[in-house]
């Protein structure tokens, strides 16, 4: 559990209708793995034990991924929602916990657009380096995960509200949909 690890899946409609999935698996650093796109749809990773809060949720990058993902995937993926970013992470309020997350798109250009503008904002502009941006976006968001910890996910979803993006818990088995109210409480979503 020393570093990030995920499973890319690829989806197949056989002949007789039936839906396939295979799995490919990689092995990352301790903050980043490899997320494969293109013809994979969903993807699993999971962010280590000791990332603690800091990775208690999706971070800006996995937000890239999912932008990336959706938008390699083939226009039957994205038409029937099937494109899902899932996170295995860290219980923000007890290391010794976990949580199970996903990110569906609701809308591609809010996310591709909210990312494009949000990398390229002025307090970013010093770092000319793309991946020293990168990380110093990650380190941002990750202090800000830090002081939010005891209402982290009320905090994500204001944090990411205008970027196009749902956010799905499983608990008891059952994906539930999050949502904040207007005075920031997450609240689940009726199924539809």
């Amino acid at each position: 559990e020393k570093n990030e690890v995920s499973y890319s899946f690829k989806r197949q409609t056989l002949a007789d209708g039936t839906i396939n999935y295979t799995a490919d698996y990689n092995e990352g650093t301790p903050t980043s793995v490899k997320i494969l796109t293109g013809t994979h749809t969903s993807v699993i990773h999971l962010h280590p034990k000791k990332s603690e809060t800091a990775g208690s949720i999706f971070s800006f990058q996995d937000m890239m991924a999912l932008n990336s993902l959706y938008n390699d995937a083939h226009i039957y993926s994205q038409e029937d929602n099937s494109i899902a970013l899932l996170l295995l992470c860290p219980d923000p309020l007890n290391n010794e916990n976990h949580n199970v997350y996903a990110l569906t798109v609701k809308n591609n250009i809010l996310l591709n657009d909210a990312i494009t503008n949000y990398f390229n904002i002025s307090k970013w502009a010093s770092y000319t380096n793309i991946d020293k941006r990168l990380e110093a976006i990650q380190n941002d968001l990750a202090d800000k995960y830090i002081a939010n910890k005891n209402n982290l996910e009320a905090f994500f979803l204001h944090y990411f509200e205008n970027y196009g993006i749902s956010l799905y818990k499983l608990q008891n088995n059952t994906w539930n949909q999050l949502a904040l109210t207007n005075n920031n409480t997450v609240i689940i979503l009726p199924n539809n």
